[in-house]
């Protein structure tokens, strides 16, 4: 391969910001840009049913992979050359250290693996290799290059930056992990399991068990490095809402595209997103990602998903969520260590559009029922002095910065503890102008106790505050699903917020399609103008009890405890519409 040499051109740069922003782009230039030679010792390529393996010194191998005696025939010739102490060749043995496994061409019926040694100059992305003996990735830890197995298993349950090629062996890809290249498997089946991750290439002619399909997941196609589905959604504001999302990316280190347009029937406007992704660094995971959009959007995902809502929206005639229409941009830079914690700093400049409801729109049952009023519970209270106007139009610039950890990996605590940290900030106006100005803080942790397979229990706590101006899209609302399920959607409202929830749950029946149990929960919250806030003799509360079946559909009864005579509420939540 013929010498890569990294030239910085040299500029004057005023202060230490520069100094820094140019050791930077140095530092990021040195691991990307290797300097030095490597020559190919060797290439294998396969199809869905034979192997070959051809060294440019000595003998060529050919087996067989799709029949079980025939593989162990062919490994047993190919462990002459692919040792534990490396690739054996007829001038000696090279060790891992100076080697590097890239794949040169892969498909669904195709792959084709270039060996090659390094010189002492160069810098590699390191490779694990492993013979004869299984070999892992746990849980919380990353390995920054590529992962060679031959003749044994191998398994996946923390983050791999590079490729996973394994021969002659089964291959695992636990829950939530990631593997940001391609993935090879000659001779095994691969094991994709819950919320896993393959950004690159899948070559796996012995099976690939994927993670059981959602409604979402079952309608996502793929052609190559094109990935796109076909989307669907329905609410009171654009009515029916169809599109199709597109996403292109060749290597998980090139640019990422995605675009995504649809038209909405009721509020007769056409809808596109265009987002760009590039990952900045190799030996870390940094991400820079830019986006300009016009869209119907909201800020209740966390309440109720786009589809399980739709399904409320067309079956019933309930829609859960408030909109906004949003024309801009947005940029961010977003750190990720280990799949453990998360930052992200952002910028986004929109301009508000007001989105009026279509209240008789279809829906199948009750006929006669009309939908609410978009922002309806704050043109129709008095919580705030003076009152709010449930209008949101504008211009809104504002910066954020967003943080999530872990301290508890997934089945690491010995008690089956888990936790989730959150915090957010954003603030608009003053120095970046726009029609709004406001700072808002929100926080949020999350602990489940897990004993195995009867016994669960979830804690979780939010607390959130706003000052200034805030928009009607950037209150805080208390009510109905997944806040205060004994009261209506969004009946409460003001500038901060507080919520503790508990839930105990109690699997009675595990089967293929998934738990069925009986859960028990309350909920107390409060929410109100910051200058009244701490009046908490004032706060909301609630308890009930839920039942969910195949993991699937969870059926809710809750009861307000406030002194007004409440009814009971009972909510219905599709847990698998996610």
């Amino acid at each position: 391969m013929p010498r890569v040499a990294c030239i910085v051109e040299r500029r004057s740069v005023k202060g230490l910001t520069g100094v820094i922003l140019c050791a930077l782009a140095i530092l990021a230039m040195w691991r990307v840009c290797p300097a030095g030679e490597s020559h190919v010792v060797g290439t294998l390529s396969a199809d869905r049913e034979s192997m070959l393996w051809r060294p440019v010194a000595g003998d060529t191998v050919r087996g067989r992979h799709d029949d079980s005696e025939q593989l162990t025939q062919t490994l047993h010739r190919l462990r002459a050359v692919w040792g534990p102490d490396g690739l054996h060749t007829p001038s000696g043995v090279i060790a891992p250290s100076a080697l590097s496994v890239s794949v040169a061409d892969v498909s669904g019926d195709h792959v084709e693996l270039v060996f090659s040694q390094v010189d002492s100059l160069t810098r590699p992305e390191d490779l694990r290799w492993s013979s004869e003996r299984a070999d892992s990735v746990a849980a919380g830890d990353a390995w920054l290059g590529s992962f060679f197995v031959f003749d044994a298993g191998a398994a996946v349950y923390g983050e791999v930056l590079g490729n996973v090629i394994v021969l002659g062996g089964d291959l695992t890809v636990g829950e939530a992990a990631t593997v940001r290249g391609d993935v090879i498997l000659i001779g095994g089946t691969l094991r994709q399991s819950g919320d896993a991750k393959i950004y690159g290439r899948v070559f796996s002619p012995g099976g690939h068990r994927r993670p059981r399909l959602t409604i979402t997941r079952a309608w996502e196609f793929e052609d190559g490095e094109l990935k796109w589905s076909p989307t669907l959604s329905y609410d009171r504001v654009d009515g029916a809402r169809p599109g199709a999302r597109f996403g292109y990316q060749r290597t998980a280190f090139t640019p990422r595209l995605e675009l995504w347009s649809g038209y909405a029937f009721a509020s007769k406007t056409w809808q596109i997103r265009a987002e760009l992704r590039q990952r900045l660094m190799k030996s870390a995971d940094v991400e820079a990602v830019g986006s300009i959009f016009r869209l119907t959007q909201t800020d209740d995902d966390s309440a109720v998903s786009q589809l399980e809502n739709t399904v409320f929206a067309a079956l019933t005639g309930t829609d859960h969520r408030d909109y906004y229409g949003a024309d801009g941009g947005e940029i961010s830079v977003t750190y990720k260590y280990r799949e453990r914690s998360v930052l992200t700093l952002g910028y986004r400049n929109l301009d508000y559009r007001q989105m009026d409801a279509h209240r008789n729109l279809w829906h199948l049952f009750r006929p006669d029922h009309d939908f609410r009023e978009n922002f309806s519970t704050l043109s129709d209270s008095t919580q705030l002095q003076p009152p709010r106007s449930s209008s949101v139009s504008g211009r809104s610039s504002s910066a954020t910065l967003t943080f999530e950890v872990s301290p508890v990996e997934k089945g690491l605590h010995p008690m089956g503890f888990n936790g989730r940290l959150g915090l957010s900030l954003e603030a608009a106006g003053g120095i970046l102008g726009g029609a709004y100005n406001y700072e808002r803080l929100c926080a949020d942790a999350t602990g489940w106790w897990d004993s195995g397979s009867w016994h669960h229990v979830k804690l979780h706590a939010f607390y959130g505050v706003g000052r200034h101006n805030l928009p009607p899209n950037k209150l805080f609302y208390l009510g109905g699903l997944r806040t205060l399920p004994g009261y209506s959607q969004k009946t409460f409202f003001g500038e901060e917020a507080l919520l503790a929830q508990v839930e105990y749950q109690f699997t009675y029946w595990n089967n293929r399609l998934g738990a069925a149990a009986v859960i028990l929960f309350g909920d107390v919250g409060r929410v109100a103008p910051t200058d009244s806030f701490w009046h908490l003799e004032d706060c909301k509360a609630d308890v009930g009890i839920g039942l969910q079946f195949a993991d699937a559909i969870r059926i809710d009864a809750a009861k307000g405890l406030d002194q007004a005579r409440r009814d009971i509420r009972v909510t219905v939540r599709l847990t698998r519409l996610r």
